[in-house]
């Protein structure tokens, strides 16, 4: 199965064929700068289960990719770094 977060925190779930990998999108405010942006990846990355991750500097959006994911332990470290996650 798939899951997806909308933009108002929603959790989507469709099924595929193959491999379970999901894939999170929220919107990260605060990103000012390049420093900014590695420290949102560096959270994420920090996270089990995270293969892939786009983070767009201008618009905030962050889409995350991988296998079992813990999206909460994810919004956490990110806020943990200062950054603030808009529902």
């Amino acid at each position: 199965s798939r899951f997806r977060t909308t933009d108002k925190g929603q959790n989507e779930q469709t099924y595929t064929s193959g491999a379970e990998q999901e894939e999170i999108s929220l919107t990260v405010e605060g990103m000012t700068c390049s420093h900014c942006k590695e420290s949102v990846e560096g959270a994420i990355h920090s996270i089990s289960g995270v293969e892939r991750s786009w983070v767009d500097l201008p618009s905030g959006s962050v889409r995350v990719a991988g296998k079992n994911i813990d999206a909460d332990a994810m919004r956490e470290r990110i806020m943990a770094k200062g950054f603030t996650i808009k529902d």
